[in-house]
């Protein structure tokens, strides 16, 4: 079977296993690997370019950035939708959602959904192969329907202390 693997991911994962063979350890610390990659040699930090770092912190920012709507909800403020192009490549634009057209805001929340989905088909095809794999029985069942937790998530998180409402109750 073909794995999916690109030439720089593979480097990458060559570095974990060969930094779990030399330390013998089954748990892996990233940041510990990190060290040991650039203490050994194993790898250099490449000299970066102000405005591409600038654009990808910039980038961060704007994801983060949240707002409260009219109707009381905590809603990301700014939203990434992909254009092709002079050149035939792929960019990533940001809009405020309060000034996206619905072009923008349906291409943006496209992009997110096949996010998304790619990481739900990747945990239900890595759960089903631990479940089918593993070596000490049992398995985990996992409901891939998320309207429960939205629904849940919709209700309200802050409620009035009770001394507040027996002031109002009068």
């Amino acid at each position: 079977m073909k794995h999916r693997t690109s030439k720089r991911s593979g480097f990458w994962q060559e570095l974990i296993t060969e930094w779990m063979a030399e330390t013998g350890s089954e748990i892996i610390d990233m940041l510990a690997v990190a060290k040991w990659a650039i203490d050994n040699e194993k790898w250099k930090p490449p000299m970066y370019s102000p405005v591409r770092l600038a654009a990808r912190e910039l980038s961060r920012a704007a994801r983060e950035e949240f707002y409260e709507d009219p109707q009381g909800r905590d809603v990301r403020k700014k939203h990434c939708f992909t254009v092709i192009g002079p050149d035939g490549q792929h960019k990533w634009l940001w809009v405020d959602i309060e000034k996206a057209t619905r072009e923008q805001m349906h291409k943006s929340a496209q992009a997110r959904r096949r996010m998304a989905l790619g990481d739900v088909s990747q945990l239900h095809t890595d759960i089903s192969s631990w479940n089918d794999n593993n070596p000490y029985g049992g398995s985990i069942e996992m409901s891939f329907n998320f309207d429960p937790d939205i629904e849940e998530l919709s209700h309200p998180t802050v409620y009035p202390d009770e001394e507040d409402s027996d002031e109002q109750r009068g």
